[in-house]
C-alpha cells in the first residue's frame, strides 16, 4: 500500500505495538479534546458577547452546544476504551466533526474578516493537531486534515467575496505547507516510535534467549547445574530463616556407559531426554529439576519432609522402570538409582546436603542399582 511506504507498519508486531501505547495514546488525545472543550466553551462566550441578539448567533451557540455534548462523551469514550479499532474510528469521527464545525463556523462567520482570519489561524493549527496529538492510523489523519483544508478551500474560492485573491493564494500556500510538513513530522515520529517498540521487543526477546540459554541444559531441556544450584542455594536460605524444610533427590541413570557403548551417543542422548521427560511430567509444579552430571539428575522439593519426598520419587522411578525404548531389534528397559535425604539442623550448607544425599545414591548403585535409598535404611 502506497501509504505505508511512508508510515511502515511492524508486521506482526503492528497490532501488539498498537495495544502497548493505547492508554498512553487516549490519554494524550484525552488532553487534547479537553483542551478543544475549553476553547470551544470560550468561543461560545465570546460569540455570544460580539454577535448576540443577532440570528447567528443562536445557530451558532447551538452548533457549539451539540459539539460540547458530543465532545463529553468522547471524553468518556477515551477512558472506558479498550479496543483500538474504536480508538481509530471514534478519533476519526470526533476530527471530522470538528472539520465540519468550523466549516459551518466559517459560514456563519462570512460577514467579519477578522473572524474569518481567527479560524484560519485554528484551522492550521488543528491540522498539526490531527497529525501530531491525535495517532490513529495514517489514512484517518490524511481523512480528517483533508476536509479541514478542502473545506477552507470552498469557502475562500467560493464563498469568501471579502479576501483578496492575493491573500487567498497566501493562504493556499500556507495550507499545502502545513499538510506538508505535518504528514512528514507524523510519520517520522510514528514511524520512529515503532521502531523503537520493535527494537525495544527484540532485545527483550534475546535477553529472554540468553537466561534461557544460561539456565538451561542445551540437550535436555531442564535446569543446567548452575540454575539448579542458584535454586537449592535459595530453598537452603529459606530454610536458614524459616526452618521451611525441603528434601533432596538425586538421580543416577544406571548402565549408562553400556548403552553408550553399544548403541552410540545419540541412542544415549535419546535416553537422557527420555529421563527427563518422564521426570518433568512427574514431578510437581513446585519442584526443581536439573541435570546436575552427564547422566546425573537432581530434583528439590521444597517445603517437603523425607516421607513425602520417598512417596514422590518412589512413583516417578516406577514411572521411568515403565518406559522402553525400542532401538532395531534391542530393548531398552530405562533404571535409576536415586538417593533421598531431607535437610536438618545439621547440615550448616548446601554441599553438606548433596555429600549426604550422594552417599545415599551410592549405596543404591551398591545394591545393584534400580532403587531408592533415603536417610532411615542406613
Amino acid at each position: 500500500m502506497l501509504l505505508e511506504r511512508f508510515e511502515p507498519k511492524i508486521g506482526s508486531l503492528e497490532k501488539e505495538y498498537r495495544q502497548h501505547y493505547l492508554k498512553t495514546d487516549s490519554d494524550q488525545v484525552f488532553i487534547f479534546v479537553l483542551l478543544a472543550s475549553g476553547n470551544n466553551i470560550a468561543f461560545s462566550i465570546v460569540e455570544s458577547l460580539l454577535y448576540f441578539p443577532a440570528p447567528e448567533a443562536y445557530l451558532l451557540l447551538a452548533l457549539r452546544i451539540a459539539f460540547q455534548f458530543f465532545t463529553f462523551y468522547f471524553l468518556i469514550f477515551l477512558k472506558r476504551n479498550k479496543r483500538i479499532k474504536s480508538f481509530d474510528n471514534f478519533s476519526l469521527i470526533w476530527m471530522l466533526s470538528i472539520s465540519l464545525m468550523t466549516f459551518i463556523v466559517r459560514i456563519l462567520h462570512h460577514a467579519d474578516p477578522q473572524a474569518t482570519y481567527i479560524t484560519n489561524m485554528i484551522e492550521l493549527s488543528v491540522i498539526f493537531f490531527f497529525y501530531l496529538i491525535i495517532p490513529t492510523t495514517l489514512h484517518y489523519r490524511i481523512i480528517s486534515t483533508f476536509f479541514v483544508t478542502i473545506f477552507v478551500l470552498i469557502h475562500l474560492f467560493l464563498l469568501d467575496s471579502y479576501t483578496i485573491m492575493p491573500h487567498k493564494m497566501t493562504i493556499l500556500t500556507m495550507f499545502i505547507l502545513v499538510n506538508t510538513v505535518a504528514f512528514i513530522s507524523s510519520t517520522r515520529a510514528y514511524t520512529y516510535r515503532r521502531e523503537q517498540y520493535k527494537a525495544r521487543v527484540q532485545a527483550n526477546k534475546l535477553t529472554e534467549e540468553l537466561t534461557t540459554l544460561a539456565s538451561t541444559d542445551p540437550l535436555t531441556g531442564v535446569c543446567n547445574r548452575r540454575e539448579f544450584m542458584k535454586r537449592a542455594e535459595a530453598d537452603f536460605q529459606r530454610f536458614l530463616r524459616y526452618q521451611d524444610a525441603f528434601s533432596l533427590a538425586v538421580f543416577d541413570l544406571d548402565q549408562f556407559k553400556g548403552i553408550n557403548d553399544q548403541f552410540g551417543h545419540q541412542v544415549g542422548d535419546s535416553v537422557l531426554k527420555k529421563i527427563c521427560e518422564v521426570i518433568s511430567i512427574a514431578r510437581r509444579e513446585s519442584d526443581v529439576f536439573g541435570r546436575i552430571g552427564g547422566d546425573e539428575f537432581a530434583l528439590l522439593l521444597p517445603s517437603t519432609s523425607l516421607p513425602s519426598a520417598v512417596n514422590v520419587v518412589g512413583r516417578t522411578q516406577k514411572l521411568i522402570q515403565d518406559e522402553i525404548i525400542q532401538i532395531g531389534d534391542h530393548q531398552i528397559q530405562l533404571a535409576v538409582s536415586i538417593g533421598i535425604a531431607t535437610i536438618s539442623p545439621e547440615e550448616n550448607d548446601l554441599e553438606a546436603l548433596f555429600k549426604k544425599v550422594d552417599g545415599l545414591l551410592y549405596e543404591a548403585k551398591n545394591k545393584g542399582g534400580n532403587q531408592v535409598v533415603f536417610e532411615r535404611e542406613k
